[in-house]
């Protein structure tokens, strides 16, 4: 079976010649679910390439955004640590059922909090990283409300019940490790450890609410760092011509003069205009030199 694409993207941003995971987890922790006009919905991609690409994406970003982060009273381990929690709900059972209306967000909120000593700043950016959805929920309410008035009957149900995470997840999270150990991301070993040893997670509506609270600034600038790094990871899912880096580097070889440059930003349409000209990682100097070693930062 022909890898994942973003298995792909990674190993060659990596450096590696072929994805590097001994045992292939990707039909089982998929990293989305592909809806296709006509066609149902299909599990596809790899929960552990992403959420690796996610942390890749990150650390390009650290140059110039550490020294921000710490102004807000962070550390750039908490980037890492959203990084790698931001999806972890996906492992969950609900999810791999394929549960309409189900927010995978929520879940990874609430494996966030037992995950990261209740970092309450990562939880919450967490939560964020889909908010167009509630925010989707609390204008058919037809009235303001904070974010986590939004979540149905059926998700507090689910989080107030408890869900599992599927069979195998410790592989999942043993990949993923081992691909961060290359990346030197020492950071999140705590935090997956953690994870292996809970599989089922469980916590009232009314304390996840409580917990989520009213953002404060240095929650959003962690949501703000994970949107572009999740969006940049994603964007390797899609057409062999779609990755947003790889759209960068075209930019030169494809617009020798000004005017061609602007015409060809122009048509960055959609997602990859937006997540692809801010926090530029150096591109000069060659494409080698906007890839990371693994032990830059």
């Amino acid at each position: 079976m022909r890898p994942p694409r973003e298995c792909i993207i990674l190993a060659r941003e990596l450096g590696l010649a072929e994805p590097p995971c001994e045992r292939c987890v990707a039909e089982r922790f998929f990293s989305y679910w592909r809806r296709r006009e006509g066609e149902p919905r299909v599990p596809a991609g790899c929960w552990v390439a992403h959420t690796a690409l996610t942390a890749l994406e990150c650390t390009r970003m650290r140059a110039r955004l550490e020294k921000a982060v710490r102004r807000m009273g962070l550390t750039w381990a908490d980037v890492e640590k959203l990084a790698v929690l931001h999806d972890v709900g996906k492992l969950s059972e609900a999810y791999g059922y394929g549960f309409r209306r189900l927010m995978h967000n929520v879940l990874s909120a609430v494996v966030a909090y037992r995950a990261c000593e209740r970092n309450i700043a990562i939880v919450r950016a967490v939560f964020l990283h889909h908010e167009a959805f509630h925010w989707r929920d609390l204008y058919r309410l037809g009235v303001y409300q904070h974010l986590s008035d939004s979540l149905s009957s059926e998700m507090k149900r689910l989080v107030g019940k408890g869900f599992r995470l599927r069979d195998g997840y410790v592989l999942a999270l043993e990949n993923l490790a081992d691909l961060l150990d290359y990346m030197e991301m020492e950071s999140v070993r705590p935090v997956l450890a953690a994870i292996a040893e809970e599989g089922f997670y469980q916590m009232e509506s009314s304390e996840l609410e409580r917990k989520l609270g009213r953002f404060r600034p240095m929650e959003m600038t962690l949501y703000w760092i994970l949107y572009f790094a999740d969006n940049r990871a994603a964007s390797a899912r899609e057409t062999s011509k779609a990755y947003w880096l790889d759209a960068v580097r075209r930019l030169p070889e494809e617009a020798k003069r000004p005017a061609e440059l602007a015409d060809r930003i122009l048509e960055l349409r959609g997602r990859l205009a937006y997540i692809s000209l801010t926090i530029l990682p150096n591109l000069r100097g060659g494409e080698e030199s906007s890839r990371p070693s693994p032990c830059s930062g």
